[in-house]
């Protein structure tokens, strides 16, 4: 289709797009997978490249409070929710989770992960699609303790996601065995800037102690007598 001023329609310019064969389009979207702008641009473009696109569009997710405006992680985190729960079939792309609770705003500590009532329920979603393969959780000083009942309930099943290969916890004061007592399916563990960590204390037939853990990271952990012999 050719339009009055003898260019190509957008219409037409789609239909084109969409004959190339379906694994060409792929490997594209896979080259695409960093650049987020063009492939929420693709979303757009056209039902087929909707569905090829979502996949790497949602493989890899960050939550996290924003240097200038604080209010946008936790519209980010409601916006996540509600793409969810009105398109349940989004979970089983998210292979990737990463939450930073906290960071520095005007000189002072802003934190929303503790007042972000949508939090729960979103990783609720991802414990029960049970196919995240890697969760990182910064709580950046605050007390595990601390955190809503509920929310600590989600992210202890989360651990423990029968897919769950790589976890990485910084920043915060947690009793660590009754977090990781049944995480068994790690591969690779990471610990960092936390204190009152100690490994004599975690379950005997854990992953540390049971053997299905190929590396274990430990940084900027205190205190040192309580984690090395």
């Amino acid at each position: 289709m050719v339009t009055a001023e003898g260019g190509t329609s957008t219409a037409h310019r789609a239909e084109s797009q969409e004959g190339l064969p379906t694994e060409l389009l792929l490997v594209i979207f896979q080259h695409l997978r960093r650049d987020r702008n063009a492939l929420r641009q693709a979303c757009l473009a056209s039902r087929q490249f909707l569905s090829l696109s979502q996949p790497c569009l949602f493989e890899h997710i960050s939550l996290r409070t924003q240097r200038l405006r604080l209010t946008k992680s936790q519209s980010l985190c409601s916006s996540l929710y509600q793409i969810l729960c009105e398109s349940p079939h989004i979970v089983t792309y998210i292979r990737h989770m990463d939450i930073v609770s906290a960071t520095y705003v005007s000189g002072r500590v802003c934190r929303w992960i503790s007042g972000e009532s949508t939090l729960h329920p979103l990783l609720t979603f991802l414990v029960d699609a049970k196919i995240l393969q890697t969760f990182r959780l910064r709580l950046s000083g605050a007390s595990w303790e601390d955190l809503p009942l509920k929310l600590k309930h989600s992210i202890r099943l989360l651990m423990n996601s029968p897919a769950l290969r790589n976890l990485d916890l910084t920043g915060f004061i947690y009793p660590a065995p009754e977090i990781l007592a049944c995480v068994h399916s790690l591969d690779k563990l990471k610990i960092s800037g936390t204190t009152s960590f100690c490994p004599e204390k975690l379950d005997p037939e854990g992953p540390l102690n049971g053997g299905t853990i190929t590396s274990f990271t430990l940084l900027d952990t205190v205190p040192v007598a309580d984690v090395i012999d």
